[in-house]
């Protein structure tokens, strides 16, 4: 019961201090950017600018990207 509590606790102080809002604005910023990118790469692959293995190379990277920086902010608990 008192470890329930100790959480309890926990919780209410971290959504009264804001905790997380930080993380979860760069996770949705991340998000938009990681998305709008893979439609640029994929727009400039329908209209033969760049190869398919480019487009896929472009989306692997940001995709990577996008996991690296969304690990980061939940290790520094942003």
């Amino acid at each position: 019961m008192g470890l329930y509590m100790k959480e309890l606790n926990k919780v209410e102080l971290e959504q009264v201090s804001g905790a997380g809002f930080v993380g979860d604005i760069l996770k949705t910023v991340v998000d938009v950017v990681d998305r709008i990118i893979d439609g640029v790469a994929e727009a400039l692959h329908d209209k033969n600018i760049i190869s398919e293995s480019t487009a896929k190379d472009i989306e692997q990277l940001t995709d990577g990207a996008a996991k690296l920086i969304n690990y980061t902010i939940d290790k520094f608990d942003l």
